[in-house]
């Protein structure tokens, strides 16, 4: 499958620079902003990025979902997609972009898991984490 829509979570100071040059790329970049600051909406903005108004439709459009924000976040933004997967009944690939610990990792890829999805983390980069 070739990756033509990339999901971001989260524009924020990391994210909306990423975002800008996948789209410089060629690439279609979209992010849903529920519950995000007003400072990361006029970044999603000044980048360029698509905004949709769910996190379900967010999975739905996306064939890569790029978790970059704060590492404290990650856990939670996780589940949240989660339940958007499930909702939607999406299998979009998910990569955590973040600096986690590997117990952090496997926590991830546990949650995106269950919701039928995948990681970029196979099982054995998970055992030897």
């Amino acid at each position: 499958m070739a990756i033509q829509t990339v999901g971001l979570l989260s524009p924020g100071d990391m994210g909306h620079v990423v975002g800008q040059v996948l789209l410089q790329h060629g690439m279609r970049v979209v992010t849903c902003l529920q519950g995000r600051s007003e400072r990361t909406h006029m970044l999603s903005r000044k980048a360029g990025i698509a905004e949709v108004p769910t996190h379900e439709q967010l999975v739905r459009e996306a064939d890569l979902l790029l978790s970059i924000l704060v590492p404290e976040e990650a856990l939670n933004t996780a589940r949240v997609v989660a339940q958007a997967l499930r909702n939607a009944g999406a299998t979009t690939l998910y990569a955590d972009c973040n600096a986690v610990s590997p117990r952090t990792v496997r926590a991830i890829a546990e949650v995106i898991t269950a919701a039928m999805a995948r990681t970029v983390l196979g099982e054995p980069a998970l055992q030897s984490a």
